[in-house]
């Protein structure tokens, strides 16, 4: 009953139908306090989930004890409300002082009702994590759930109260001291606070307004997930727990909102005190659904002992513009620490509304000669050191000025930035950033110049190149905006608005590296290549765009962890390249002229590769870009070889895939990026590169019609009528398997499994669990929440701080051949893999284990995995992945799959997805429209049955969006058919 959209017993779908009833005009309580064990009758609580409860005596008071057993799902009480309901509109919020007295660490929840049905979710809610013996003052702020804008409760109709203990994992109980109104309410129609007016003993005499002042003391600090404070008169020291997600203090106004309009940000001003770099988010919220994200937000790392200001400018989110906030109505102040390590510790100084030109306007100072550093005139006092330990000074090179940079020890990225925090500076005059330097030490350096655009540092908003400089060695390094390495295309960066110039260092040294910073320089715009005009940058009828001899130029190469020099071992012209496997993906990238290469006259690009190595390598990659856009960031066609030592071969790459094999639609008018990498090697590898070239005609570039385009997913879909009673295509068909999800609670049981075959868990992967698979509304649901527990609820099996659920029809229906639908609405929340799909399944008559039953391998029949839908939410809307797997998950494993099937929005928002299996073909269908056709020899010729799941991690990305969730991948009917000649 206390997790909604579930299954719910009787007994608790009573309770729920009881507390829905007509209320007459609501009690107001005689006092704030609104439960006081001593005044407490037992009788009148009723208890849930097979919770107890009793009233004891402790220190000379009297306090509630409700203890709870293991493995009940949510045990927990319900306060006497009167009947008519309580009026607590004087009050801001709903307190509980708790005491954990059980044995293992425990999450408390307490809940707030209105009346209402309990689909619309009609309450505000909050919980704490409480260690053994650890105290808690939980609160819940009308308007409020779990810190975050929610439901807008009535606080004059309040219809139930109740504390519950989210499936205790050990016989427990809590101790409840009191229940009591807090905080002040703010009538609805009356105007907010202006900062001047406020009455909080936040308020500065100055008449401006300090979210929180040290002679506050901690009184009115609302914690999350258990951080420890505590005030010495000059700042609020905030100790993180260990294992902590999210720990967070929260500041709100006595009078339960803020007027800020007089500000445009705010700022906090931190002490990282602990013993580890810190990662901080401060959140300014409005009132509202939090599924609306209505806040302002941004986050910052703080290295150990630095202090640093971190300020939220209102309507931005990382960086981003974003709608609809209003800082007139501001009702919490958040400041969290993102999965901090053991030992964190922060000084908060202060925190403050302010007026900041820079986020009021976007305006940046805008360079006009650009110099940005120069050792002769720049004060070296305005290069601000990343690292404590780094040390800059004077010095000279050649008899000219240089600045002396040496490097922190034992520290991982040491590094400086040439501007300082909240500074923007306009580069658009300019291409690009240069810096000159010079390694006067004895060691090998690598060394990273990076240009920043604010943003969420996941997203990578950045411009960045590296270079290997040996000791004695002098060497430009340079990025030109848009690029990476110069040559590869990276993120679309704003020139306008460049917020950071950062160089640091690699590696880590244990003695300090002694590097020079000769200068540091604006690049000019090269005239070539206008934008929207005809792109004139043709390679020679040969195809030869980049042409290896010995008077090359290697320096025009990007070298990203990579040594490149000139070969001519095997008689003809080479490159020889030393990949370096202290990284993930060394490369080396081949120069493009601004605008880009125009390839259209060609079908795609080759090489020759020689494997120098000793060793077998695999994932030697090419790929070709064109210029990433915010919507799209990967703009681009690989293809890759497996090389055994010795062995010679030419790795050739289409544009656009071949119709066999479709790949994202490149322009080949645009080629903005050509580089060659290896994935993930286990040591340094050599390959010798030749023939480098464009080839082929643009015949050879696919023009299937069921070739999708990005502009499909803006083009509205009507559905056919006949969708869901018919197959697509022409025949004699007969209905197999047909679930509408328009009865029970739950998918049949007879027809449906409610965990896959395996029982791992990758990192980041949500468990599975059949309490999040449900029947709502005439559609399965499959929920995907923030709740912790065991993967298949089973004690034996790992833990996943997320669930989620998937079902199958293993063993209970398959089916070889014929067409498979579904219809399905999706999720939005950031970091979720919704996926419909099949496995083979051979039959408990094959006499086969259950993973030789399974197997995708060719034995016992073709087996093959086929992905009918996967989608990452990640994506937007409107794009789906179609994928098959053959010949097992390991070192023999085969794929095929087209990620860029574009589909246009319907007008209730749902979709079908259909799968059309006939001998040696596939037919991907959405909406009732052919999207996607694969023929091959290989297609699977065994009995497959179906899977549904909702997934995160791993393919799905890490940036899981918490504040989104619970979200919901739901299912409407799946249905399939089979030729009557094939029954």
């Amino acid at each position: 009953m206390i997790s909604t959209k579930q299954a719910f017993n009787l007994r608790l779908l009573t309770l729920l139908t009881a507390i829905t009833l007509p209320l007459a005009a609501s009690t107001t309580p005689a006092s704030p306090v609104v439960m006081a064990p001593a005044s407490a009758e037992l009788s009148s609580f009723l208890t849930e989930n097979k919770a107890s409860v009793s009233i004891i005596d402790l220190d000379q008071s009297k306090v509630l004890e409700l203890a709870f057993p293991t493995g009940s799902g949510y045990p927990g009480i319900n306060l006497p409300v009167p009947a008519d309901g309580w009026d607590l509109s004087a009050y801001a919020g709903l307190e509980a002082e708790i005491v954990n007295t059980g044995s293992a660490r425990i999450n408390v929840g307490m809940r707030v009702d209105n009346k209402g049905h309990w689909k619309n979710e009609p309450w505000n809610s909050n919980n704490a994590w409480l260690a053994p013996g650890d105290s808690t003052r939980l609160r819940v702020t009308f308007g409020q759930s779990f810190g975050k804008p929610a439901y807008q409760l009535n606080s004059s109709e309040i219809s139930a109260v109740k504390l519950f203990v989210s499936q205790p994992p050990t016989n427990g109980s809590i101790q409840i001291k009191s229940i009591q109104g807090v905080g002040k309410a703010t009538t609805q129609a009356a105007p907010q606070a202006k900062p001047t007016q406020a009455s909080t003993s936040s308020n500065t005499g100055s008449g401006g307004l300090t979210i929180y002042n040290p002679a506050q003391g901690v009184d009115g600090i609302k914690i999350e997930e258990a951080p420890q404070i505590s005030v010495d008169g000059q700042a609020l020291t905030v100790r993180f727990p260990e294992g902590g997600k999210y720990p967070a203090i929260n500041f709100e106004s006595d009078n339960g909102s803020w007027d800020l309009s007089a500000y445009n940000a705010v700022e906090a001003v931190i002490e990282n005190t602990g013993n580890s770099s810190i990662r901080l988010g401060l959140r300014i919220d409005n009132a509202g659904h939090w599924k609306n994200e209505p806040w302002s937000t941004a986050q910052l790392t703080i290295a150990k002992g630095d202090t640093k200001t971190l300020t939220v400018p209102f309507g931005m989110k990382f960086g981003k513009p974003s709608t609809g906030f209003d800082p007139a109505k501001i009702i919490n102040v958040k400041l969290m620490a993102l999965s901090p390590k053991p030992g964190s510790q922060l000084r908060l100084l202060s925190i403050k509304p302010v007026q900041s030109a820079n986020a009021a306007t976007g305006s940046a100072v805008k360079v006009q000669n650009g110099v940005l550093f120069d050792p002769t005139s720049s004060d070296i006092n305005n290069i601000h050191i990343e690292q404590t330990g780094t040390v800059l000074s004077k010095g000279s090179h050649q008899g000219a000025p240089a600045v002396d940079i040496k490097f922190a020890t034992d520290t991982q990225y040491p590094g400086l930035n040439f501007l300082a925090a909240g500074q923007t500076i306009d580069l658009s005059n300019f291409g690009g950033v240069n810096a000159q330097l010079h390694n006067a030490g004895s060691k090998k350096l690598r060394l990273t110049l990076r240009v920043d655009n604010k943003g969420h540092w996941k997203n990578q908003p950045w411009n960045t190149s590296k270079i290997t400089l040996q000791p004695g060695e002098t060497k430009d390094l340079r990025v030109t905006f848009g690029q990476n390495n110069n040559n590869a295309p990276g993120f679309p960066l704003d020139a306008s608005k460049i917020t950071q110039i950062k160089l640091f260092a690699t590696d880590k040294y244990s003695t300090a590296p002694h590097l020079q910073l000769l200068s540091l320089n604006c690049v000019a715009k090269s005239s070539g290549g206008a934008s929207g005009s005809t792109n004139f940058n043709v390679p020679a009828i040969d195809g030869v765009f980049y042409k290896i001899h010995a008077e090359a130029d290697l320096s025009q190469l990007g070298q990203n962890h990579t040594s490149v020099s000139y070969d001519e071992s095997t008689g003809s012209p080479a490159l020889k390249v030393d990949f370096d496997s202290s990284t993930h993906y060394p490369n080396v990238t081949f120069p493009c002229p601004d605008g880009g290469w125009n390839m259209e006259t060609f079908g795609g690009i080759k090489v020759d590769i020689t494997n120098l190595s000793d060793r077998k390598l695999s994932n030697i990659t090419m790929r070709v870009d064109n210029p990433s856009t915010p919507q799209n960031k990967s703009p681009w066609n690989n293809e890759k070889i497996t090389l055994e030592p010795g062995e010679t071969k030419t790795l050739e790459l289409y544009f656009g895939g071949t119709e066999e094999s479709p790949k994202y639609p490149l322009d080949p008018t645009k080629i903005s990026g050509v580089q060659i990498f290896q994935a993930h090697l286990k040591q340094d590898s050599t390959l010798l590169l030749k023939n480098l070239r464009a080839f082929g005609s643009p015949k050879s570039t696919p023009t299937a019609a069921w070739t999708s385009s990005l502009e499909d997913r803006n083009t509205p879909v009507t559905p056919p009528e006949w969708l869901g009673t018919r197959p697509p295509v022409e025949g004699d068909w007969v209905v197999t398997f047909d679930e509408d999800f328009e009865e029970g609670t739950a998918p049949n049981p007879e027809v449906w499994n409610y965990k896959l075959s395996h029982d791992a868990l990758h990192p980041g992967e949500a468990r599975n669990t059949a309490d999040n698979v449900y029947i709502e509304d005439g559609a399965m649901v499959i929920k995907a929440e923030v709740r912790t527990g065991h993967h298949h609820d089973d004690p034996e099996l790992p833990t996943s701080e997320y669930s989620s659920g998937a079902v199958t029809t293993y063993d209970k229906w398959t089916q070889c051949y014929g067409y498979m639908e579904a219809r399905m609405k999706l999720p939005k929340a950031r970091g979720l893999w919704p996926a419909f799909w099949t496995m083979p399944d051979r039959g408990e008559e094959s006499g086969l284990g259950k993973w030789e039953r399974r197997t995708t391998a060719n034995a016992h029949g073709q087996g093959m995995e086929i992905d009918i839908l996967e989608y990452l939410t990640e994506w937007g809307r409107g794009r789906n992945n179609v994928a098959t797997h053959w010949d097992g998950y390991g070192q023999n494993h085969k794929s095929w799959s087209y990620s860029h099937m574009y589909y246009g929005p319907t007008p209730d928002g749902w979709h079908t997805f259909g799968l059309l299996w006939e001998p040696g073909k596939l037919s991907w269908y959405i909406d009732g429209q052919l999207k996607c056709v694969w023929e091959n020899e290989r297609i699977i010729d065994v009995p497959s049955y179906l899977i549904l799941n909702l997934q995160m991690g791993r393919w799905a990305t890490k940036d899981v969006d918490r504040a989104s969730l619970p979200d919901y991948f739901k299912i409407d009917y799946v249905r399939a058919w089979q030729l009557k000649e094939r029954l």
